[in-house]
Parts: structure tokens; sequence; C-alpha cells
């Protein structure tokens, strides 16, 4: 299985960088949101947020929400202990790109590098319309690797 390494240099670059997220891949974007939460920079996560998660990261950035929801359970902890490896960008037929980031260990997480049995910790993004031309985070979210395997390899 081809994994893809993102320095966290080139994940920052990308995380002021202005413009469409159609001029960076699925996988940039999602390194953007995983070295945002290694910070926990609620603020570049929420820049990289989809429409429909504007107002949950804008609640958060003003203080009239707890920035703790967006890094509680298994999902938020392992995004803060992503160690950099990420898995190609599987496409789902509604065209969310989903991008493996760690695999499920009971309520925790370990590395893409541990060969297990395990459930994959995957960013979910989404273009929030059909000219919409910004990846944007839906969720982070589990997903079964035969059902990533599964997914489009090209939108």
């Amino acid at each position: 299985m081809k994994r893809i390494l993102f320095g966290a240099l080139g994940a920052l670059a990308l995380s002021t960088a202005t413009g469409s997220a159609q001029t960076h891949s699925a996988e940039a974007v999602a390194s953007a949101i995983l070295t945002a939460f290694q910070q926990r920079d609620v603020a570049t996560i929420g820049a990289h947020s989809s429409a429909y998660n504007a107002d949950f990261f804008a609640s958060v950035i003003s203080g009239e929400q707890d920035s703790a929801s967006v890094f509680n359970g298994t999902e938020g902890r392992a995004a803060m202990a992503w160690d950099g490896l990420i898995l190609p960008a599987r496409y789902r037929p509604d065209g969310n790109a989903v991008i493996p980031f760690a695999r499920e260990v009971g309520e925790g997480a370990v590395s893409l590098e541990v060969q297990l049995d395990a459930r994959l910790i995957a960013v979910v993004l989404t273009l929030d319309g059909p000219d919409d031309t910004s990846w944007g985070i839906d969720d982070l979210n589990f997903i079964e690797v035969n059902d990533y395997m599964a997914l489009s390899e090209s939108r």
C-alpha cells in the first residue's frame, strides 16, 4: 500500500496559502489540517473547514464553544499525535475525499506503520457544492480497511 509523507513545513506553508484547494491535493489539505491538530491551532483548522462546519469553528475561535470538543475522542487524540504519514486520498461516490492517517487500537490510535487488522482513522474532506473549489474538513472518522480500498482512486 503506497504511503505518503508530508513534512510539517510543507503543510504549514499550505495553511497560510491563499487560493483554491484544487491547486492543492486532498492529501496536502489533509496534512495542513493534521499539522494544525498537532499544534492545537483551531484557527487554521477552521480556515480549512467546509461551509457546513464554518459556524462551529467560528464559535470555537470566539470562545462560545469549548475547544476541547475539537480535540476530544479517539479521532481528535489521533490527529494531535499524527506522525506525518497518510495514505493516498480515495473518493466516496458523493465526492468526499477520505485520507487515512492512523489505525484505531482500543480507544487509542497507532501509526499507519503498524501493520494491524484495525480500522483506519481518516480525515474526510468535502467540496461544499459543484462550484466549490476548496477542500474543507467535513470530519475525522473511522473506516474499515476494505471499505477504504473499495473507494475510487480518482474523483
